[in-house]
């Protein structure tokens, strides 16, 4: 699933911005760990996968952790439009 700071690379977004938050470019890291526009979903997604356990990158990978990953990224409803 394309971010914008990707589709900006590959000039099919204007801006690699976050829509959501408008602060800074929209990467992998920024939408699980950052934007500001999804602290609520985040925190639900943290309880969900563990209290102590930072959210990385490596969560993308992790299979028992995948469910509460996809309801995060349903939750954010960042994905509505391409996705449904």
């Amino acid at each position: 699933v394309a971010l914008r700071s990707y589709l900006h690379k590959i000039q099919q977004a204007e801006s690699p911005i976050c829509e959501s938050c408008e602060k800074e470019p929209e990467t992998v890291t920024h939408f699980l760990k950052l934007c500001p526009a999804f602290d609520d979903q985040r925190a639900t997604l943290q309880e969900e996968i563990d209290p102590m356990r930072e959210i990385e990158i490596d969560l993308l990978g992790d299979i028992q952790a995948r469910p509460a990953l996809l309801r995060y990224i349903h939750a954010t409803g960042r994905f509505r439009d391409t996705h449904g």
